[in-house]
């Protein structure tokens, strides 16, 4: 959901320039594709950083395209991902938080701060009182080709897509290709809200590329 897609550039300047599709503020160097990556992390941080400040809600990652890499977030940075796009939703500000969590200013204030670690468990709590349950899951880290297909109001489909997904994950990517909208719950089928939406015959095939140094 938060693991972000980067692409590198190159121009007659030694070294890489990193952009993300996703993030359009952000943008990074590396003396190679290995040094790049290890940076993206941190530029991206300091990419959310801004969205904090112009509190606007942090968009979702788009799947990987063909040539992207994939930047995986720390537990405790995607946590405040989910603390911060809560706040928004709800329409919150830092000292809502404060006061709704009953603790100092500068300690609510640093659980959203991606330049500044937190304890999991505080960002547990806090999502816990915003009605959230953090859940941590693992997953194969090798980046995947998936091939969905299905039918569509009875004509058949199909589309490609690249990451590091579950089969439901990749069925969620689906759904957001269609124009599918819905509201994610511990209790959403997303089996049901696919054939809801005219959508049948749905399978995930799956082919793991090579990832290049």
């Amino acid at each position: 959901m938060y693991s972000y897609a980067i692409r590198f550039e190159t121009d007659d300047t030694p070294g890489l320039a990193v952009f993300c599709r996703d993030l359009p503020e952000f943008n990074s160097y590396g003396d190679d594709e290995a040094h790049a990556l290890r940076e993206a992390v941190d530029g991206i941080e300091t990419t959310l950083s801004i969205y904090v400040d112009q509190r606007r809600a942090i968009p979702q990652a788009s799947p990987a395209e063909p040539g992207e890499r994939v930047v995986h977030l720390p537990v405790a940075t995607v946590a405040k991902i989910e603390l911060w796009n809560a706040m928004v939703e709800r329409g919150m500000r830092k000292a809502d938080l404060r006061r709704l969590l009953g603790v100092a200013q500068n300690t609510s204030d640093r659980l959203v701060d991606f330049l500044h670690a937190s304890k999991i468990e505080a960002l547990e709590q806090a999502l816990a009182a915003l009605g959230r349950d953090l859940q941590v899951t693992t997953m194969d880290t090798v980046p995947t080709e998936y091939t969905v297909t299905y039918k569509k109001d009875g004509a058949s489909a199909s589309k490609v897509i690249y990451g590091m997904l579950s089969d439901l994950q990749a069925l969620l990517v689906l759904l957001r290709l269609e124009g599918v909208s819905y509201q994610p719950s511990p209790d959403t089928n997303i089996w049901d809200i696919a054939s809801q939406a005219g959508l049948s015959d749905v399978s995930v095939r799956r082919r793991q590329l090579e990832e290049t140094a």
